[in-house]
């Protein structure tokens, strides 16, 4: 999953802010501006370093413009610079205006025909174009953008339009808006919980400075998690020090990795019915793991293993 930025203007975003956006979201890198009825986009495959950001972003940090960046985080489709965000939605040739869209999100509802690709392009392919080629001016329209973020989940859109040169998010409210820029998540400067499994560094917003999580931090959210979503509040390992070299020990490992709880009370799937839409989402909030692991076995019917090895990390 990724990172949209959408900020008032360029200056606003620091380097170590956009070099700790790029290591956490690494698979591409895009930008996005509208002037004089033209929407400008600059798209990088997977880059090699942050160096081949800084080098682009020199071009563009000094405008007066408000801006779009994406860093790409890759779910579905190849490394590309194809696949890299924004996406084309409408051309001026075509539809009378350019219509360019970024997306953050785990998977777009959209039929996956060619899996070269990545949901987001099919997406646009089925979805979008089909719906706003011939009626652009649904984009803002609220019932449309309502059906669309019904649609879409807790996924977020960004859409820039040349005929208007404005920004439209669709789940404005899931991201994180601060006075110059909106986020489209925070767990990509900010990891916690499950996400600091798959990310590296955690940017500080007061200080402007970044450092590299420890291996301590990742393995403590499985700590308090048990390593699949519910708080166990009983670590399952020990630390130890040995001739200077620090152990973790794995202890007490859990019984069974699909047990979600509500209000420390295990529940099952029969207590999903009836829920509400927003219980639902508590639900998974507050056993993230372990409602994935309940979901993969539900969809794939795999068993979970019930008993896990010793581990030990040494570091």
């Amino acid at each position: 999953m990724c990172l949209i930025i959408q900020a008032t203007k360029p200056q606003v975003i620091t380097d170590t802010m956009m070099n700790c956006a790029y290591l956490n979201n690494d698979d591409g890198f895009g930008l996005m501006f509208a002037n004089k009825g033209k929407v400008h986009v600059h798209k990088l495959g997977k880059p090699k370093s942050f160096k081949s950001i800084n080098k682009l972003w020199d071009s563009y940090k000094n405008l007066d413009v408000p801006m779009g960046l994406h860093f790409r985080f890759n779910t579905n489709g190849e490394s590309s610079k194809a696949m890299s965000h924004p996406y084309q939605v409408l051309s001026k040739k075509e539809n009378s205006r350019d219509l360019w869209l970024m997306h953050n999100g785990p998977q777009l509802p959209t039929p996956m025909l060619d899996n070269n690709k990545s949901d987001t392009h099919q997406f646009v392919k089925w979805i979008l174009k089909p719906q706003l080629a011939n009626e652009p001016e649904l984009l803002y329209n609220p019932d449309w953008q309502e059906m669309l973020a019904d649609l879409i989940g807790s996924d977020k859109l960004l859409f820039l339009d040349s005929k208007t040169e404005e920004f439209t998010i669709i789940n404005e409210d899931k991201g994180k808006t601060t006075d110059d820029m909106w986020l489209s998540n925070t767990y990509s400067l900010e990891p916690s919980g499950m996400y600091a499994s798959t990310r590296d560094y955690t940017y500080d917003s007061d200080t402007d400075t970044m450092k590299k999580q420890s291996q301590w931090d990742k393995w403590d959210y499985q700590d308090d998690y048990n390593g699949f979503g519910h708080y166990s509040g009983t670590p399952i390992y020990r630390k130890s020090e040995t001739n200077g070299n620090t152990t973790k020990n794995y202890v007490n490992p859990p019984q069974d990795t699909r047990d979600i709880s509500k209000d420390g009370t295990e529940i099952d799937e029969n207590d999903l019915y009836g829920m509400t839409k927003e219980e639902i989402y508590d639900v998974i909030i507050e056993n993230p793991l372990g409602t994935t692991d309940w979901i993969h076995d539900l969809v794939y019917g795999n068993e979970t293993n019930k008993q896990q090895n010793l581990l030990t990390y040494k570091e």
